[in-house]
């Protein structure tokens, strides 16, 4: 489940959602600003925005941005399952050792 999925379901879907959101990242913001005095304001400035656009796009249908990795059990770009372990993950048996 992309993180977008999961505020969709935490917020309870519908209208408001993108609007919660926003209030929510607003409260993170200022928290932020607050506890940090002033340092790292760009920063926080950059993040805010970023999570801006992605709550704009809370009512879209399938909404996954670019760059991210699709939730489990859907196809990547190379159309793998990507709940299925790929060489050199853990899950996956090593090639056997010495002489056949």
């Amino acid at each position: 489940m992309s993180i977008l999925d999961k505020v969709k379901h935490m917020l309870g879907g519908g209208a408001k959602t993108e609007q919660l959101a926003k209030q929510g990242i607003d409260k993170a913001e200022e928290l932020a600003r607050r506890k940090l005095g002033g340092k790292h304001a760009r920063h926080i400035d950059t993040a805010a925005q970023k999570a801006r656009e992605m709550a704009d796009k809370i009512n879209e249908p399938d909404a996954t941005p670019p760059g991210t990795t699709p939730a489990p059990g859907r196809a990547t770009p190379s159309g793998r399952d990507d709940t299925t372990p790929g060489p050199g993950q853990p899950g996956t048996t090593p090639p056997p050792y010495g002489p056949g």
